[in-house]
C-alpha cells in the first residue's frame, strides 16, 4: 500500500469491516494462491493483446458465487465496490480489468478445453485452493461424514412425446437456417401453433400413436440427409441420430417400451450430459457428492472435497472413488455414512486404507428381533493371499466360548461353514436362540460373510458410543439446502455438467470462506 492508496481514505471502522471479513480473507488466501501457469494452455503464444490476469478471472467466478450475483451485476461491483477492488488486489489501479464479456468467454475458454482434453482447469483449481484452505485451518481429519444431492439440469421436465418433437423441430429450423430444401410434410414443424397442436390437445388414448408418428419423421428425416455432409455435422443432427438409437426398436420397427430406455438416454435437447433417475422422486440432471471432515474440539467444520456426475451414479461408486484418494492413508480415518454408501467390500477396501467406514443404518432386515448371537461368535479377519479355495479354522468360539470341530471359510460361495459337538450344543444355555444348526452326526454354522458383517455391524449399532457418533452425520443434510436457497444450484442459466462443475466447485468454496472467515473472528491466532 502507497501513501496514495485509495485505503488512506476509509475510516477507521470502514477498514475493520474489510480487514475482518470475506475480502481481506480473499486478498491475503485466495488471490496469491491461483496457479496461473495451468492455464496457459488456453491463451496463443503470439504477440497479441494481453488478457485479464487469470488469478483475477478465478477470482471473479468464486466471488461472483460468493454474492449470488450475475456476469453483468459482477461488473459493476469490480468497477463501482471498492471491497470488490480489494479483494482482487486492484483497488489503486487506474482502469479495472473487466469488460462485459470477459468471464462469459474465460468459461468458454475452460468449457472447450476439457471437450478437447477431459480437464477442467477451474474445477482443479477450485480444488487447489480448498486444499490449502483445509492446510492453513489445521481440522483434524479424523472424522468425515458425506452426502450425495441431486442437482436438476435447470431444464423444463419434457415428456417422451415432447422430446421427439422437440428434437425434430429442432433440426428442420436449423435445415431453414442452412437453407435445405425441407419436404413440404415437414413444414409443419417451422410453424409454431403446431406443437400445440401436437403435443398439447393429445388425448391420452392418443399418446402412443402420437410417439410412433414423430419418431417415424426423425428417421425419415434422418435416412433423408445422412449423406449430407453440411446437415449430418451439426449438432442438431448428431442429437436426431442419438434419439433414434436411445428410442426406437428395430426389431419391432416402433418405439421402444418405457422399461427398455436407458437413464443415460437424451433428457432434453438443451443438455445432452443430463441424465435420469429416480431417487426419493424423479430425477433429471446430476448428482454431487460432498465429503465434510468435522473438528468438534475446534468446532469447526469444512467441505474436504466434493465431485459432480452424471445422476447415474451410485452412492457407493462415489465411496469408491473416494477410497482411491486414500491410498497410502497413513492415519486412521472415521467416515460416517448411511446405508447407500455401505457395502461388504466397500467395507474391506475401507480397512486397507485405514478408513473406518461408520453407517447410520444398514439395508435390508433392521429391527431388533433379527440380531442373533452370530455376532457373538470369534471369528477371525479373512484374507486370502494364496489364492485358495478354501481357508481354515476361521471361527475360533462360539458364544458359550466353545471351539468348532472344524471350521473353514470357502472362497468361491463366500461362506463359512463350522461344525460342532452335538452333546456340547444340546447343554448349551444359547440353544435356542443360536444360529448353528442340529445335523444328524453334528451341529454345524452355515453363514454367507456378509451376514456375519451385517450382525457384528447391527450389534455395534446398538452401543451408546456407536449412536453418539452416528448423529455427527446429520449436519451435512444442511449443505443441499444451502446450495439450493442461497447458491441457486438448481436455478443455472449455463447447461451441461462441464459448467456445472465450476458452479458447484465455487460454492463450495464459497461455503468453507464463509466459515473459515467466522471462524478466524473468534480464533484470530490462526488469522
Amino acid at each position: 500500500m502507497t501513501i496514495f492508496s485509495k485505503e488512506n481514505e476509509w475510516t477507521a471502522y470502514q477498514t475493520k469491516r474489510i480487514k475482518n471479513g470475506w475480502p481481506e480473507f480473499f486478498r491475503t488466501n485466495i488471490l496469491p494462491n491461483v496457479d496461473e501457469d495451468s492455464y496457459k494452455v488456453l491463451y496463443s503464444d503470439k504477440k497479441s493483446r494481453p488478457n485479464t490476469p487469470v488469478n483475477i478471472m478465478v477470482c471473479l467466478e468464486i466471488i461472483k458465487t460468493l454474492l449470488g450475483v450475475s456476469d453483468d451485476e459482477m461488473v459493476d461491483q469490480v468497477l463501482f465496490n471498492q471491497k470488490i477492488q480489494y479483494s482482487i488486489g486492484t483497488l489503486d489501479m487506474e482502469e479495472q480489468p473487466i469488460s462485459k464479456n470477459v468471464m462469459s468467454n474465460f468459461r468458454v475458454r475452460i468449457y472447450n478445453y476439457e471437450a478437447k482434453t477431459g480437464i477442467n482447469l477451474l474445477d482443479n483449481t477450485l480444488k487447489m485452493l480448498n486444499s490449502k484452505i483445509i492446510k492453513m485451518s489445521s481440522i483434524g481429519q479424523g472424522t468425515k461424514r458425506i452426502d450425495s444431492m441431486m442437482v436438476s439440469d435447470s431444464c423444463k421436465s419434457m415428456s417422451r412425446m415432447e422430446l421427439i418433437y422437440k428434437i425434430n423441430e429442432r433440426f428442420i429450423e436449423k435445415l431453414y437456417e442452412l437453407g435445405e430444401k425441407i419436404p413440404g410434410y415437414f413444414k409443419c414443424y417451422l410453424d409454431e401453433d403446431n406443437s400445440v397442436e401436437v403435443l398439447y390437445k393429445t388425448r391420452e388414448f392418443e399418446t402412443g400413436g402420437k410417439i410412433k408418428m414423430l419418431l417415424n419423421d426423425s428417421i425419415k428425416l434422418h435416412t433423408k440427409y445422412k449423406h449430407n455432409k453440411r446437415v449430418n455435422e451439426t449438432k442438431e443432427f448428431k442429437q436426431l441420430e442419438r434419439l433414434i438409437d436411445e428410442q426406437y426398436d428395430k426389431d419391432k420397427k416402433g418405439p421402444k417400451d418405457g422399461h427398455d430406455i436407458k437413464p443415460s438416454s437424451l433428457q432434453t435437447p438443451y443438455d445432452e450430459d443430463s441424465t435420469y433417475r429416480y431417487k426419493y422422486k424423479a430425477n433429471k440432471g446430476y448428482v454431487g457428492n460432498i465429503v465434510e471432515a468435522v473438528d468438534t474440539e475446534k468446532n469447526l467444520r469444512l467441505i474436504d472435497r466434493w465431485d459432480v456426475d452424471k445422476n447415474t451414479k451410485s452412492d457407493k461408486e462415489f465411496m469408491k472413488d473416494y477410497l482411491k484418494t486414500k491410498e497410502g492413508n497413513t492415519t486412521e480415518e472415521v467416515v460416517i455414512v448411511d446405508a447407500a454408501y455401505f457395502s461388504k467390500e466397500l467395507n474391506q477396501e475401507a480397512k486397507k486404507v485405514k478408513v473406518k467406514l461408520h453407517p447410520t443404518d444398514l439395508t435390508g432386515k433392521n429391527d431388533k428381533d433379527k440380531i442373533t448371537n452370530l455376532s457373538e461368535f470369534e471369528i477371525k479377519e479373512l484374507e486370502n493371499d494364496n489364492n485358495l479355495s478354501k481357508i481354515y479354522d476361521v471361527v475360533d468360539k462360539c458364544e458359550n466360548g466353545c471351539n468348532p470341530v472344524e471350521s473353514y471359510f470357502n472362497v468361491n460361495t463366500e461362506r463359512i461353514h463350522a461344525k460342532f459337538n452335538k452333546d456340547i450344543c444340546n447343554n448349551c444355555p444359547h440353544k435356542k436362540e443360536c444360529v448353528v444348526k442340529s445335523l444328524i452326526n453334528v451341529n454345524k454354522l452355515n453363514v454367507n460373510i456378509e451376514e456375519v458383517e451385517y450382525q457384528k455391524t447391527r450389534k455395534e449399532m446398538l452401543t451408546t458410543k456407536y449412536k453418539e457418533i452416528s448423529k455427527i452425520r446429520a449436519g451435512i443434510e444442511g449443505i443441499p439446502s444451502l446450495m439450493r436457497n442461497v447458491y441457486n444450484i438448481d436455478k443455472r442459466t449455463t447447461k451441461g455438467l462441464v459448467y456445472l462443475k465450476m458452479k458447484f466447485g465455487a460454492s463450495m468454496l464459497s461455503i468453507n470462506i464463509n466459515r473459515m472467515v467466522k471462524y478466524q473472528k473468534s480464533n484470530p491466532i490462526i488469522a
